[in-house]
């Protein structure tokens, strides 16, 4: 014959462990569904990016970042095609003819653009204000590389223009070699020259 005081004790013990069966079960099923809001949330993320025109990953840009061929004008109005078909490499700068710190780096964009020229690399002053403005800012300011105007706020995120000025070197298929935000000092130059040098395609 069982005791009363083991009988009393049963009942809690049962109804514990069903209810630790229970709550499992709801964490279990809660789990599956956390994971596939997350899953939706991150496509619908996506989806929306892709439609903003947004990009993921870091703001600024980065050597391997896959750039796209655009179209654009030069201070004349002539249309220029920036194709990567593999025939040349691309230098730009990337400037704000407003930016005092722009201007203050033409000398040393010349020089590196007399060097890019030897090297099968085309160098050109890309502006993000318009042709017009570029050029009534710009008409004392010596310049032996071609300068060109940014051509939309779409191109200006995929070349993830974070500040002024921006130093680029591009592959002949699209791809960041080397890039720098502000001024250009001495290991900077000696570093995109070296660059520009090794003939990398």
């Amino acid at each position: 014959m069982k005791s009363p005081t083991k009988t009393v004790l049963d009942a809690p013990t049962v109804i514990l462990t069903l209810a630790l069966l229970v709550a499992v079960s709801f964490i279990v099923v809660l789990s599956r569904q956390n994971s596939r809001l997350t899953k939706q949330t991150g496509k619908l993320k996506g989806e929306l990016a892709t439609l903003s025109g947004t990009l993921s990953g870091p703001a600024a840009a980065e050597v391997g970042d896959i750039v796209p061929p655009f179209e654009t004008i030069d201070l004349e109005e002539n249309r220029i095609q920036v194709a990567y078909d593999r025939s040349s490499r691309y230098l730009f700068y990337i400037f704000s003819p407003r930016c005092g710190a722009c201007i203050s780096q033409f000398p040393v964009w010349n020089h590196l653009a007399m060097r890019a020229k030897t090297k099968n690399c085309l160098p050109l002053g890309v502006s993000i204000m318009s042709a017009q403005a570029t050029k009534q800012l710009l008409k004392d300011i010596e310049q032996n590389f071609r300068v060109v105007i940014m051509p939309n706020e779409a191109i200006q995120r995929s070349y993830r223009v974070v500040a002024e000025p921006a130093v680029m070197l591009i592959t002949a298929n699209g791809v960041v070699d080397w890039v720098h935000y502000g001024t250009l000092g001495v290991e900077e130059v000696s570093e995109v020259l070296s660059r520009i040098e090794s003939g990398t395609f």
